[in-house]
């Protein structure tokens, strides 16, 4: 049971990762956002790929029956 686990598990680490370094990068255009006037949108465009990304994260994870 475990082998037939392997690829979709491998598939979720990366997704989890990839939303994970998106939550970063929105971290760091936020702090952007502090010292610029003409960098208040991209805290809130990072926000939103984030989200989606956490979003196909979770998906995939409950599609398979993944704990969290």
């Amino acid at each position: 049971m475990a082998g037939m686990l392997s690829k979709p598990k491998a598939e979720a680490r990366k997704r989890g990762l990839m939303a994970a370094a998106g939550w970063g990068a929105t971290g760091l255009f936020g702090l952007l956002a502090l010292f610029s006037t003409w960098s208040w949108f991209w805290p809130f465009a990072g926000a939103g790929a984030s989200c989606w990304l956490t979003w196909r994260w979770f998906r995939h994870r409950a599609e398979w029956g993944m704990r969290f």
